[in-house]
């Protein structure tokens, strides 16, 4: 008996030191916080989820600078690409319903899109397999601005006229926020209800997130919202004021509090499906070839140092986010700011290694830069391109090709000339851009080319000012 009581007191020693080695140092996340986000600017809020609840929560900051209101636990914030998960959560509800499949091809609801909506699926939508274009790379050559306003039916006559996708569906995954918002289209055009309706009456609404809404109306009035600010070139903060009538790929407004109830809810599915829904949403797309990829529905899977990590980011309009959670440990981890300054997702390197103490892996050096020259520096010839007007049918929209002391010069709408330089064979590209302007090979000036982004199908201009 005595060696059972000895042995049984042992076991609750080691019990009791592994408890304490992996409790959360609260107090180094306020000193962290301290340091990094000033309290008399725009700021952030930081949650921590433990064990199913809100375990911590610190504001520092202002919701609003004009009347130097401070951040609270009332704070509302934009979270953009985090609303992406609630997009698919509507769409697997309409799938337990019956009242859709993932394999339906988007043609089914959308018979106004070009002739390769037959070949993408509604799931391909959801996992970003379905190679439909980017609306906001679209619209940015088009000279589109941040205060623009725009709705649905703007994008949808964008994506009318794409004669092409980025890659053939389900052979490759490129992030498109398109693709989300024709499932936010989808789910009113089934349902009958807008997708904010639909996600307070079927999400939000039996959650208790009494705070949560889709932002699909810039007049809105949002009980305790917070404003998202930006530098001004003066090195300054000022209001964004971006406006949108688009929801789904992003738009919704939240706080730490309601999104610690829609945590809550993944590991007790109380909407529909069970456990089998949030299986499907959390499992990765598989491209045709057998390549597994790190996106899910509405979410990235990925490895953090030996913790399986479900979460996505946010950013827009003066707004930045991150929500990521550890189910092997039943922890998450939630950073909304309204500054643009401030980078949630290098804000949580320092955080999860504090939050995590104990259940991670040792982190891995990272490589040093290369050194300035280091570069293997290549200069390439590149076909001469005519100056003038050029036009595109998919983007109903002009860009100028003009030379300018010898250089070869660019002009999207809205915006300022900026120098072509050879970047390849037959390429030429604008400084600081994404994206590049393929030219035909061929004699003479061309009076043709490409946009391309990385290696993406190209959208044709061509030269309208001939003779």
């Amino acid at each position: 008996m005595k060696k059972i009581a000895a042995l049984t007191t042992i076991v609750a020693g080691l019990a009791s030191s592994c408890a304490a080695q992996e409790a959360i140092n609260y107090a180094s996340i306020d000193a962290y916080l301290a340091e990094t986000i000033a309290a008399d600017r725009p700021g952030c809020g930081v949650g921590v989820i433990d064990e199913g609840g809100l375990s911590y929560e610190r504001y520092r900051g202002l919701a609003e600078r004009e009347h130097n209101i401070p951040l609270t636990e009332e704070s509302v914030f934009e979270v953009a690409s985090i609303s992406k998960q609630f997009t698919a959560f509507a769409v697997n509800l309409l799938v337990e319903d019956g009242k859709i499949s993932l394999e339906d091809p988007v043609s089914e609801y959308f018979p106004e899109l070009p002739a390769s909506a037959d070949q993408m699926t509604v799931g391909q939508l959801l996992t970003h397999t379905s190679g439909v274009r980017d609306y906001l790379t679209l619209m940015l050559y088009q000279g589109y601005r941040l205060p623009d306003y725009f709705d649905v039916e703007d994008i949808l006559a964008l994506l009318g006229r794409q004669q092409n996708t980025d890659f053939t569906p389900g052979e490759k995954q490129e992030y498109s926020n398109s693709g989300y918002v024709l499932l936010a289209e989808l789910v009113a055009r089934v349902s009958g209800l807008s997708l904010r309706e639909f996600a307070q009456q079927r999400m939000f609404g039996p959650l208790g997130m009494a705070h949560t809404v889709f932002y699909d109306d810039p007049m809105m009035i949002v009980p305790g919202r917070t404003y998202g600010y930006a530098p001004m070139e003066n090195g300054d903060l000022g209001r964004d004021v971006s406006a949108r009538g688009v929801v789904g790929d992003g738009g919704v407004f939240t706080t730490l509090g309601d999104l610690a109830k829609w945590d809550a809810n993944f590991y007790d599915n109380k909407l529909g499906g069970g456990a089998a829904l949030i299986e499907r949403i959390e499992t990765p797309a598989t491209l045709a070839d057998g390549e597994q990829t790190p996106i899910a529905s509405g979410f990235f899977i990925r490895n953090y140092r030996g913790q399986r990590q479900v979460g996505h980011t946010g950013y827009y309009g003066g707004y930045k986010g991150l929500y990521s959670r550890y189910p092997d440990v039943h922890r998450s981890l939630i950073v909304l700011c309204n500054n643009e300054d401030y980078s949630p997702p290098r804000m949580a390197r320092e955080l999860l290694s504090i939050m995590l103490a104990g259940h991670l892996e040792p982190a891995k050096e990272r490589p040093p830069r290369p050194a300035e020259g280091d570069d293997d520096a290549r200069t390439f010839s590149s076909r001469a391109i005519a100056p003038g007007r050029y036009y595109s049918e998919e983007l109903d929209t002009y860009w100028e090709i003009s030379r300018e002391n010898g250089d070869t010069r660019l002009r999207i709408p809205h915006g300022e000339p900026m120098a072509l330089k050879a970047s390849g064979e037959n390429i030429l590209a604008p400084e600081d851009q994404w994206y590049a302007l393929h030219v035909p090979a061929g004699r003479g000036e061309a009076k043709r080319f490409d946009v391309v982004y990385e290696d993406y199908s190209g959208i044709p201009f061509v030269k309208t000012d001939d003779d």
